[in-house]
């Protein structure tokens, strides 16, 4: 299979959901920026291109090496055709004297989506961070990322010992849960201020982002969400309108993660 980085482990996984008789291998990559030849990132990100364009939509090539190329962990996600079907980064960020880590920008290809790929990919992800970090005897991490995916929220708030916003907190009546705290309050905006994210406002009121797709019209999420848990449909209805992200701050520790599946 292709690989771009020399020493880069590639190995078979499969589909959460049934793929028929295909085979899907991933790579997965340390230090992109680093491990993949300097000659080959032209390369690299015009491929990224493409499968990023036909599940979101079109993205500066700036961009993606800041989100994309330039993480600490990069997973490729290719079928047995060695096609790229799947792309997953994430990134080790410095905040107020400690490190955070962040999902980047995810795609699937959309013939590949419902499959649960994308879970995958930010399961086995965030294993290599415990991993890592378990060689320092630190036994939690600080997870935060963007995403307007309830079941990505869903899936890290049963792990997590910490999570906001927490999507199953929702008042029922209401549909509201509680402002964010002042600790996440203060981490989500340094953390916006590093990434230098594009906004018009931030509520504390749920860390919502809105008016993210201002001056980003041309990107969709073209993957329908099916959501059978009530909590989680309720949030997604008054948090995640149209056009709205969520800054979402989690801290999960070993037994969390390895207990359970994103």
């Amino acid at each position: 299979m292709k690989q771009y980085a020399k020493g880069s482990r590639v190995k078979q996984i499969k589909a959460v959901r049934s793929a028929g008789s295909e085979t899907f291998f991933a790579e997965i990559i340390r230090d992109a920026s680093n491990s993949i030849p300097k000659q080959d990132h032209a390369e690299f990100i015009t491929e990224i291109s493409k499968i990023v364009d036909k599940s979101w939509g079109k993205f500066p090539q700036k961009y993606l090496k800041e989100s994309i190329l330039h993480s600490r962990y990069l997973m490729l996600l290719r079928n047995d055709k060695d096609i790229l079907i799947g792309v997953a980064p994430i990134k080790k960020i410095h905040l107020d004297g400690r490190y955070v880590y962040s999902f980047g920008l995810t795609a699937v290809d959309p013939d590949y989506q419902g499959l649960g790929f994308m879970r995958k990919m930010h399961t086995i992800l965030g294993h290599r961070v415990f991993l890592e970090n378990l060689k320092n005897f630190k036994v939690s991490v600080e997870f935060v990322f963007i995403t307007p995916n309830i079941r990505t929220i869903g899936a890290i708030a049963r792990v997590a010992d910490f999570i906001y916003p927490n999507p199953y907190a929702v008042d029922e009546k209401t549909g509201l849960i509680d402002y964010a705290d002042d600790k996440t309050w203060e981490t989500i905006n340094l953390y916006l201020k590093a990434t230098g994210e594009t906004f018009r406002k931030l509520d504390r009121c749920g860390d919502v982002m809105i008016g993210f797709y201002d001056d980003k019209p041309n990107l969709v999420m073209k993957e329908a969400e099916v959501v059978p848990d009530k909590k989680l449909r309720l949030f997604a209805k008054h948090y995640l309108k149209p056009g709205n992200e969520v800054v979402v701050r989690a801290i999960v520790s070993i037994r969390g993660l390895f207990g359970s599946e994103f």
